[in-house]
């Protein structure tokens, strides 16, 4: 018969007797009376021992000993291994279902320690046993299943989810089947300054509270965060009335500040609409995107990018993607428009335009790549090109004994850039050319952007001699301020303005007018656009400082500007 022995018997508890103190009578036999006696060897020497538990290398007789108290107890019953599994199993049932791994090792402890005592009770008290290691095996290989499992489905649910607001992400919208006919973005143009203002973690709060005054016009779609700035959501089947409908709603919303932790905040927006078509949501979502950023850096409500939009933010990506080798392989080139000066009649500077020759476009005018440039991070170098042809261009002609200023036209984005204007200074000094030979062209809305930028960077300018024209005055929102605050050195009165001055009265008020103010504050005035001799003529008679437009020449290129300037060096005069 084969049993399992009880080792939880203590050795100490079963009497023990030298065989030869029996034999001698030193042993009482009262001692011995009514007890079973088993005779064994112990020594050492004769090698009858064994490993057990607890009490380590014991001789034959103790084991033979414990295998005797543990018959006397009852013959010991093995259960299955199944047994103890079954035991576990509703242990391990309630592993699965648990979401944290604190639960789940709070749980496996509990019933790893029960199933223990449970049997070591059932061998104490009803001489069952069963082995519960396997049992013990499956419940810990199942926690541990469970706990990586638990641990994939969160790192998922994140990855669907921004972490900051726990809004749904760009992906989870991507993955979402319902019918849509359109996606919208809101976008949030001054989130750096909100940012700045409330921290990080209140950031996140704040798009929350935004999402809470937006809920009314929303109708309870779902809102997705695409990035840091931007959140967006669908639109059902609507016609566009109704869909402008909708972005009546959301800017009604949007009228008054948001409060927030003590802060009224009066947040701006650009929120784009593009069309779910054949081309994908990705595509949809990529669209309205950009469609906020035009909204936002337009100052419009909203704006919908339909198909023939989608196609030429397409067209403007292409051509961005191909700028940085255009400008390594010299496609970009520049021309200059002369500057006619009235009071002596001769050339006396040039705006430098840039200008694409592209291998399969052609020509291409700057408003097909320049304000792009400018949205996408380009511009800086894109101006820097521009400069170094310029002051190349400059050295050509004064080798000519041509020494002509020219006029270069700078983003208002880079006005506050001082990495930019080391470099161009940088660029200048190393060239040779005298820095009053340049003239910065900014425009109105540069100093009305950024004023304190704008202030610092025009004093650096100056500061090193290099002349500041203010570009396109009379279209923006100009004011005496800004005259005097910047401090420019020329001022051009655009176009619209000068173009009809010899037959529109009001046009000729408001270009006399700033003249007398420019000449007062010691600033040369240019007018631009000049396209006929009447106009030119009224311009001398308002004593305007200097004129350019296609009565004095076309655009032209480096060559072709020494030569024209060559051809009128004494005087200039009008073909009539």
């Amino acid at each position: 018969m084969t049993f399992p022995i009880d080792y939880g018997i203590d050795l100490v508890s079963i009497p023990r007797h030298s065989f030869i103190d029996v034999i001698e009578g030193r042993v009482p036999a009262k001692v011995l009376a009514g007890k079973d006696v088993i005779v064994g060897a112990t020594a050492i020497e004769l090698g009858d021992r064994y490993p057990v538990p607890r009490f380590g290398v014991v001789p034959g007789v103790y084991v033979q000993a414990m295998a005797t108290e543990t018959l006397r107890r009852g013959i010991p019953t093995t259960l299955s291994f199944w047994v103890a599994v079954i035991l576990i199993l509703p242990a391990l049932i309630g592993v699965v279902y648990l979401q944290t791994t604190i639960r789940i090792v709070s749980l496996v402890a509990f019933s790893a320690t029960s199933i223990f005592l449970l049997a070591l009770a059932s061998e104490s008290w009803w001489s069952l046993t069963a082995s519960i290691i396997p049992a013990l095996v499956v419940l810990m290989f199942g926690a541990i299943a469970t706990v990586a499992a638990n641990r994939l489905r969160r790192t998922f649910k994140a990855s669907l989810h921004d972490s900051a607001t726990g809004l749904p992400n760009t992906r989870a919208w991507l993955r979402a089947d319902k019918a849509a006919s359109a996606a919208i973005v809101l976008t949030l143009p001054k989130y750096d300054a909100i940012v700045s203002l409330l921290g990080e973690t209140d950031v996140a709060l704040f798009i929350k509270r935004l999402l809470e005054r937006l809920a009314p016009a929303l109708d309870d779609a779902t809102v997705y965060r695409i990035n840091d700035r931007s959140i967006g959501w669908e639109l059902g089947e609507c016609d566009f009335s109704q869909l402008t409908q909708k972005m009546a709603s959301l800017d009604r919303q949007l009228l008054h500040p948001i409060e927030f932790t003590g802060h009224q905040l009066d947040v701006q927006t650009g929120i784009g609409v593009a069309v779910i078509d054949a081309r994908g949501k990705s595509a949809a979502i990529t669209g309205a995107l950009g469609a906020a950023g035009y909204a936002a850096q337009r100052g419009l409500k909203w704006h919908l990018n339909d198909g023939e939009n989608r196609d030429a933010d397409e067209r403007e990506l292409t051509l961005l993607g191909e700028l940085d080798v255009a400008l390594a392989q010299e496609e970009i080139f520049v021309v200059y428009q002369p500057k006619l000066a009235l009071e002596s009649d001769t050339i006396v500077s040039a705006e430098a335009l840039v200008r694409w020759n592209h291998p399969t476009r052609g020509i291409l005018s700057p408003g097909m790549f320049v304000e792009a440039a400018e949205n996408n991070g380009r511009i800086i170098e894109l101006t820097l090109y521009v400069l170094n042809v310029v002051l190349r261009d400059l050295v050509v002609l004064a080798n000519s004994a041509i020494h002509i200023s020219a006029a270069v036209n700078i983003s208002a984005k880079l006005l506050g850039d001082s990495d930019f204007l080391g470099r161009a200074l940088t660029m200048i000094e190393a060239s040779g050319v005298p820095p009053s030979q340049l003239i910065f062209e900014i425009t109105e809305s540069a100093a009305i952007l950024a004023p304190a930028d704008a202030l610092t960077s025009i004093a650096r300018l100056r500061d090193k001699g290099v002349a500041i024209s203010l570009d396109d005055y009379g279209t923006g929102q100009s004011s005496l301020a800004y005259l005097k605050k910047f401090q420019v050195d020329e001022l051009k009165i655009d176009a619209s303005f000068v173009r009809n001055v010899h037959c529109d009265g009001k046009d000729r008020i408001l270009v006399r007018s700033t003249i007398e103010l420019a000449h007062e504050m010691g600033i040369k005035v240019v007018g631009e656009g000049v396209e006929d001799i009447d106009c030119l003529e009224m311009l001398r008679t308002l004593k305007c400082d200097i004129v350019q437009g296609y009565l004095i020449s076309q655009p032209l290129i480096a060559h072709r500007l020494r030569d024209f300037v060559l051809e009128h060096q004494d005087t200039y005069k009008i073909a009539v």
